[in-house]
């Protein structure tokens, strides 16, 4: 599964520039590219390859995604 870092924020940057003052462009980046993330990282240590996984999933999204969203525009911010 290639890595879709541009592809996803290419969508919501253009809202962040329409309305800077309500959304903020690293939060929604973080939360564009979490599900290819977490899926990249748990994929290969559990299956061995990469794939559409837990990422993905309405449970992956509430457990993993948000928890790990907020701490990584947290630390980056």
């Amino acid at each position: 599964m290639p890595m879709t870092f541009p592809a996803h924020q290419g969508l919501i940057l253009p809202v962040t520039r329409r309305w800077p003052e309500r959304f903020d462009a690293l939060a929604l980046s973080v939360g564009a590219a979490m599900p290819d993330l977490a899926d990249s990282a748990l994929g290969f240590v559990f299956n061995g390859y990469f794939m559409q996984w837990y990422g993905h999933s309405l449970i992956g999204v509430v457990l993993l995604d948000f928890p790990a969203g907020l701490l990584l525009t947290y630390l980056l911010a």
